[in-house]
């Protein structure tokens, strides 16, 4: 399997996984603009953690062959760092 394969599944199984929490954060905040509160009964509890994760996971897996290119060997932890910025920033 080529290289180019191999990132464009990670891209797409990683926005598969990630789809519902990404659209349920979205309406989630949405709501939040819309109405200035989310009502506790429409209020997912599992959008606060996997909504940001998934992000942070996606924006990672499109960045991998950027970083690749450009940090070779460092590539994986920078991958990680900006992840786990992505997902602090979110959270």
């Amino acid at each position: 399997m080529t290289s180019r394969k191999f990132y464009a599944l990670s891209v797409a199984a990683t926005a598969a996984a990630s789809a519902y929490p990404i659209y349920m954060g979205i309406a989630t905040l949405a709501a939040a603009l819309r109405d200035g509160a989310v009502d506790a009964a429409a209020y997912p509890k599992y959008v606060i953690p996997y909504a940001p994760l998934g992000l942070a996971l996606l924006l990672a897996a499109c960045l991998m062959p950027l970083l690749v290119k450009r940090l070779r060997r460092y590539a994986l932890p920078a991958a990680s760092l900006l992840a786990a910025a992505v997902f602090f920033a979110c959270e």
